[in-house]
This record gives C-alpha cells, sequence and structure tokens, in this order.
C-alpha cells in the first residue's frame, strides 16, 4: 500500500498533476429490527441494488454497504441511516490519486484465522465465532472443527483485533494477517464478496 510521509513529494513535475482525494467506505454496522424494512429501501436506494441484494446485505450487518465515496457523500448516508434506527459508520479507507493512476485505491483488509482450540473450550469458542461472523450454530461448529481455517476476510484491524483477543480469551489460537489489495471503482462489490465468506 502506498505510503507518503511528510514532505516527501513522490516523483517530479508530473507528480504535481495528479488530484489527490480521500476516499470513503460507509459501513453498517446493526438496525433495529422493527426498521428493517426502511433500511432495506435506504440501502437500495444508496447502492442501486436489488431487493433481495440490499436485503441479504442489510442482514449481514455488521458489512459495508459502499465504499469510495467522499466525505461529504458518506456522512450523509450514514445520517440517514441513524435517522432510520441503524448503527452505521465512515471509514478512510485510503487515499487516491486521480488522472495518471486511473483512480486506482489501495486498501488493506485483513482475515482472522482460527489456528487451534481448546477441546474442553470448544462451546465457547463456537458461540464467539457465531457472534462474530453471524452463521447460524451448525456452520459455526463446522467452522471450528475446520481448524485451522480463515474465520473471516474483509475486516478492519480493530475488528479484527478485538476478535483475536476474545477467542485467545476462551482459549483458542488465533492469527490476524493482512491483505493489501489494489481496487478500482467498482469497490462496493469487492467488499460484498469478502465479507461473505
Amino acid at each position: 500500500m502506498r505510503v507518503l510521509r511528510d514532505g516527501q513529494s513522490g516523483g517530479g513535475a508530473n507528480e504535481g498533476a495528479k488530484a489527490e482525494k480521500t476516499v470513503f467506505e460507509v459501513k453498517l454496522e446493526s438496525f433495529e429490527a422493527c426498521a428493517k424494512i426502511k433500511i432495506i429501501t435506504e440501502v437500495r436506494r444508496i447502492t442501486g441494488v436489488g431487493l433481495k441484494d440490499a436485503k441479504e446485505l442489510v442482514e449481514k450487518a455488521p458489512t459495508v454497504v459502499k465504499t469510495g465515496v467522499s466525505k461529504e457523500e458518506g456522512e450523509d448516508i450514514v445520517a440517514k441511516l441513524k435517522a432510520l434506527g441503524a448503527k452505521a459508520v465512515l471509514v478512510l479507507v485510503e487515499k487516491a490519486f486521480g488522472a495518471n493512476e486511473g483512480a486506482k485505491v489501495e486498501k488493506t483488509v485483513f482475515e482472522v484465522t482460527l489456528e487451534s482450540f481448546d477441546p474442553c473450550a470448544k462451546i465457547r469458542t463456537i458461540k464467539e465465532v457465531r457472534i462474530f461472523t453471524g452463521v447460524g450454530l451448525k456452520e459455526a461448529k463446522e467452522l471450528v472443527e475446520k481448524a485451522p481455517t480463515v474465520l473471516k476476510t474483509g475486516v478492519s484491524k480493530e475488528e479484527g483485533e478485538e476478535f483475536v483477543e476474545k477467542l485467545k480469551a476462551v482459549g483458542a489460537k488465533a492469527v490476524l494477517e493482512s491483505l493489501t489489495v489494489s481496487e478500482f471503482p467498482c469497490l462496493f462489490w469487492y467488499s460484498l464478496f469478502h465479507l461473505a465468506y
């Protein structure tokens, strides 16, 4: 991932022609069950996806509903979701550079891998996996029994570290690994794919 330090120009005259912009993503963390229909309608409007896709997206919360937005657009989306009874946050993705780089954005995401667990703490480990991934009891049990296995990909560093600590607290061994990816304008679909697995 590109890191520009203070005072580092990153190149000659051509660098000055690059339009720097800051890119954000909107994350739906949770929602009030009684407001589900209104939130699905709003997510459809925000993303432009169909009813079925919007419903699935909302039900996956916490999940990214849109990425590649400006700060102003993101704040507007977050405010509208909160007004409907949802908990949403605006997250900084990365600084992108325009024309000369085809509006490419580099983003670092993380994945949590369950390496092993204490057989005596299997039930507690399954419970934590259910909470974190949002899957059912059967799926969580299968995930734990597959160890070593990736539990979730596309999480933030903070979210991943918190989950790793919770797993360690119940006797499991888990690690957080970074994945640096280069993304183009269709960032929303990339996020959907990785957060689903």
